[in-house]
């Protein structure tokens, strides 16, 4: 396979870079190293009637066609993890033609060990079809091209690091991180941001207790990052810190932690989130099926709280919540959550704080290129239990930018529900909800929108599947009669190879 990337923009060969070098990484590894792995090639056609085909106020309708073709990739070896999903999607609108457009969309992650023990290599990227502004310009219930507030974001992440153990007493980690958000075929809209492409590049270095501490483990860390933007923008952060855990007993941990942290051009008075920092606080585990922890103590100049619980209600149903606390942008927070990206036993990739299904580049906020104090909590539960496979997530994050003294607070509930009616049949709904108060730039009122869907599937074959859809989308914003809904009915069959 050869591409000509001579008349491609820089946005172009990103895109192309990221999706083959882990497209064609996954096929190269999978006949030399022993293990188990699944490469389904796949085709899809859709074919959608949709009562608002400009997401927008004056609700005209039209039918529309997306025709897509990916490949999945689960991969277990000897010395590689991995787990790719990658299409790309055309859509076709029967009276619209002008909003006929492509869309990629991807998601993967995976390890590779190249020296047994010592160098590893992780990779880990996504691509998405995401909105600049939610209180302006069309949104849709489902992801299709629409003719503005849109933008395809490439959010991708390459870690190689070198692990060293030393006879039991200690083990040393050095590792090197780029990381990267672009981008391209931005239809800007009404009330939203240009949006900025951003590159980080961190390097991570610690030491911590080997397995010979059992009682008292301690962990002295350093970390360097500069992030660039393409406007100019730079910013660099510093930080140190010796961390420790004295486990009281297999209920009752003791946890403490000291550093300095340094920061340049963040956005904030750099003195008054400069200095030393602390936390202290305590882990417990008061059985085989609960781990909480919380920490309070002092950085951003003033006080700061961090804690997170995993309780697993049963066998296959575990309840998670995070809270935490940071300054960053929004490039820098879609970078967050790609590396919290975890892949389980089975190959499917989620949430690391809240377990359901992972998707990095939802900004959940309006696009700003302001850095941002945020306050985030998150919850999670999923779990499955006989035919049903259910999700329920809640959250609740405040941003405080450095510009203006603006401040943004999104709150949200999500629940999902899917039965397997037969070996053949299946069915789903799900619902979303979410309030954004202050958001836009000059600070607006609050905004709700309600996202649900529902479906049922059928299994003709192994192969061969087909569903039907319907999507349902309202957005109200406080002190506006111009409620901006949605309703969508499609039908799809899905090949598989």
């Amino acid at each position: 396979m050869k591409f000509n990337c001579q008349n491609n923009s820089p946005d172009t060969v990103g895109l192309l870079v990221a999706t083959t070098t882990l497209l064609c990484g996954s096929l190269w590894v999978s006949p030399v190293l022993a293990g188990q792995w699944d490469i389904s090639p796949r085709v899809a056609v859709e074919e959608s009637y949709t009562d608002n085909v400009f997401g927008d106020a004056d609700a005209k309708s039209d039918f529309f066609t997306k025709t897509s073709a990916g490949i999945g990739v689960v991969g277990d070896g000897n010395r590689v993890d991995l787990t790719l999903g990658y299409d790309i999607s055309r859509d076709f609108y029967v009276k619209h033609s002008e909003l006929d457009d492509f869309q990629h969309n991807m998601l993967g992650s995976g390890k590779v060990e190249l020296w047994e023990d010592h160098i590893f290599l992780d990779a880990s990227a996504a691509i998405s079809q995401e909105l600049l502004s939610r209180n302006s310009g069309s949104r849709s219930a489902t992801d299709r091209s629409l003719n503005n507030n849109q933008t395809q974001v490439l959010n991708y992440s390459i870690s190689p690091s070198f692990v060293h153990g030393n006879d039991g007493w200690a083990d040393s980690v050095l590792s090197y991180r780029i990381s990267q958000v672009r981008n391209f075929n931005t239809d800007q809209g009404t009330g939203s941001d240009a949006a900025n492409n951003s590159t980080t590049y961190e390097i991570n270095s610690f030491l911590e207790s080997g397995r010979r501490f059992t009682q008292f483990l301690w962990k002295l860390s350093g970390t360097t990052s500069i992030t660039r933007e393409d406007d100019g923008e730079d910013s660099r952060e510093q930080n140190t810190e010796l961390s420790g855990e004295y486990v009281v007993n297999r209920h009752v941990s003791i946890l403490g932690r000291v550093g300095y942290e340094e920061r340049e051009d963040s956005g904030f008075d750099d003195d008054e989130n400069t200095g030393i920092t602390w936390r202290g606080g305590v882990r417990v585990q008061p059985g085989p099926r609960t781990t909480a922890r919380l920490e309070y103590g002092h950085r951003f100049g003033g006080g700061t709280l961090s804690g997170d619980l995993t309780y697993k209600v049963g066998p296959r149903t575990t309840l998670t919540a995070t809270y935490e606390e940071d300054i960053e942008t929004q490039q820098q927070s879609q970078n967050s959550n790609l590396v919290n990206v975890l892949r389980l036993p089975d190959g499917t990739l989620v949430d690391r704080n809240t377990g359901l299904p992972a998707d990095p580049n939802d900004p959940r906020f309006n696009f700003d290129d302001d850095s941002f104090k945020s306050q985030s909590f998150s919850l999670g539960l999923s779990g499955t239990r006989g035919r049903n496979t259910f999700n329920v997530s809640g959250f609740h994050e405040t941003r405080e930018f450095g510009t203006g003294g603006r401040t943004e607070t999104n709150w949200g509930l999500g629940a999902s529900l899917n039965r397997r009616l037969s070996p053949s049949m299946s069915a789903g709904v799900a619902a979303n909800f979410s309030n954004d108060s202050g958001g836009g730039t000059s600070g607006g009122g609050e905004e709700q929108t309600l996202d649900a869907n529902a479906f049922v599937g059928y299994n003709f074959s192994q192969t061969l599947t087909g569903s039907l859809n319907y999507n349902f989308s309202n957005t109200n914003e406080e002190g506006k009669n111009n409620d901006i809904t949605e309703n969508i009915v499609s039908v799809s069959l899905n090949k598989s190879f």
